[in-house]
């Protein structure tokens, strides 16, 4: 098969503009995950565990929250989340499942204006949430 210059110098233009194109991408992302680098320990925690809830599904609505924080734990949509995300970054699992139990009961006090046995209030919230929805949630949670 004979190609003549002129065929090849596109070919190779052609897969240069491609490569380009998807290192840009890569290098710029997207802005959700531009977005989670900017949220503190505190909100970050949460956002963890508001995906955790929406990719794991129904749970009990009387589960206790640091049962519910190890169980999003071993949940590989939370783990690949928690490690992208900078301030996290050096938390221990045990130090990280600490921080998402005691963020569910501050959200759920201060959110929900819930007192006692917030959980299954927070779980619920979080049930029909995506990745979008909580982290709006996460971005604008005060502790």
């Amino acid at each position: 098969m004979n190609t003549t210059r002129e065929e090849r110098s596109r070919a190779v233009t052609k897969t240069l503009l491609c490569a380009i194109a998807m290192a840009a991408a890569i290098a710029f992302g997207t802005g959700g995950a531009n977005a989670q680098s900017a949220l503190n320990q505190n909100q970050a925690a949460l956002y963890l565990a508001c995906i955790g809830t929406a990719t794991i599904g129904t749970l009990p609505t009387n589960i206790n929250p640091n049962v519910y924080a190890a169980l999003i734990l071993t949940n590989q949509e939370v783990v690949s989340q928690s490690q992208s995300i900078t301030s996290l970054q050096g938390l221990t699992f045990v130090q990280l499942g600490q921080l998402i139990a005691k963020n569910m009961k501050t959200y759920g006090s201060k959110q929900l204006n819930c007192n006692k046995k917030c959980t299954g209030q927070v779980l619920t919230a979080f049930l029909t949430q995506n990745q979008t929805s909580c982290l709006a949630i996460a971005s604008g949670f005060t502790p």
